[in-house]
């Protein structure tokens, strides 16, 4: 131990009062699960940490990413992503519990729709097969066209008919 310029040597330590450091300490490694608890900690152990904190602040900065069928948007942290419905038939809430609700409105407009087979409920709980009841009615359209291609007969009518 030197009084003059305030070093001293204790195995491998080495304490140097006059820059106010202390070097050769072993524990240069943080692990957060194995640590000696009023141990100071070393600048290569704040190293790590700081290192660790940057990655996870440059992960976090990078946000998330949405993409739907069209585009996609990018948002940090923090920020809110709105989820919108079509405006006609599609239309969204979020509940009280925080629930995100997408809901198909009970009336929806459509320009066509293609199905092989289509059955509708009715408001009594029977069910009506829509393919076999178009074909009942365009049997009937058929029928009907048959018969004006004959030419009109009129009940009670005692005169004669265009063709």
């Amino acid at each position: 131990m030197d009084g003059t310029t305030g070093k001293a040597t204790f195995g491998k330590i080495d304490l140097n009062g006059e820059q106010g450091t202390i070097g050769g300490l072993t524990n240069k490694t943080w692990d957060p699960n194995n640590y000696v608890s009023g141990q100071a900690a070393t600048e290569d152990q704040l190293k790590e940490v700081d290192k660790k904190v940057e990655d996870l602040g440059n992960t976090i900065g990078k946000g998330y990413t949405f993409a739907g069928d069209k585009g996609s948007v990018n948002k940090k942290l923090g920020d809110t992503v709105k989820i919108a419905g079509d405006g006609k038939n599609i239309s969204t809430a979020v509940t009280d519990s925080g629930e995100l609700k997408i809901e198909l409105n009970e009336e929806i407009e459509v320009k066509q729709i293609t199905s092989e087979k289509m059955i509708l409920k009715n408001s009594d709980g029977s069910t009506t097969d829509v393919g076999e009841t178009l074909k009942e009615h365009s049997e009937k359209i058929e029928e009907n066209a048959q018969s004006i291609k004959k030419g009109l007969n009129f009940a009670g009518n005692h005169g004669t008919t265009n063709k």
